[in-house]
């Protein structure tokens, strides 16, 4: 992801398997390195934070997991994305990168359970 291009922007998610995620996760891709002012996820503050901009958990991951039932997620870790999909007329990476998983939802074949 290339922040500078706004893919990765001011709300932010992570892997993390202390806060929920699944074991079985794959990070495909994370953005890092923010300016001073970026912050974690919002929801993990109890109370006001000043930023640091040093936190390895200040960062947007590109995710992928099977669910049960055959079902699966892309997650792709930073309201900016779709925003940045429309870039050289769709002709992008973040396009590519954004349609790979969405042709294979769109097939019937379940995805194999995780393990």
């Amino acid at each position: 992801m290339n922040k500078e291009n706004g893919q990765a922007g001011k709300e932010i998610d992570r892997f993390d398997d202390a806060l929920g995620s699944p074991p079985h996760a794959l990070v495909l891709a994370s953005a890092g390195d923010f300016g001073p002012d970026m912050i974690k996820t919002k929801e993990e503050f109890l109370a006001m934070v000043p930023p640091n901009p040093s936190d390895p958990n200040v960062r947007a991951d590109l995710v992928f997991f099977e669910t049960p039932n055959g079902g699966a997620v892309f997650s792709t870790g930073s309201i900016a994305w779709a925003g940045s999909l429309a870039g050289n007329n769709y002709d992008s990476d973040i396009s590519r990168i954004t349609s790979n998983p969405l042709r294979r939802f769109l097939d019937s074949q379940p995805f194999p359970a995780p393990d």
